[in-house]
């Protein structure tokens, strides 16, 4: 069992990290008028 848990946790983990290394255009997210912030898009 240790072993399944450990590989879902891992290929979860590597599919974001692969998934933040496609994405790098950054897109601003207005939350409130007058705050903006800037993440990348997917």
């Amino acid at each position: 069992m240790r072993q399944i848990n450990f590989t879902v946790i891992f290929v979860v983990c590597l599919a974001l990290v692969l998934f933040g290394i496609e994405n790098t255009d950054l897109a601003t997210i207005r939350i409130i008028e007058g705050i903006q912030l800037q993440a990348p898009c997917p």
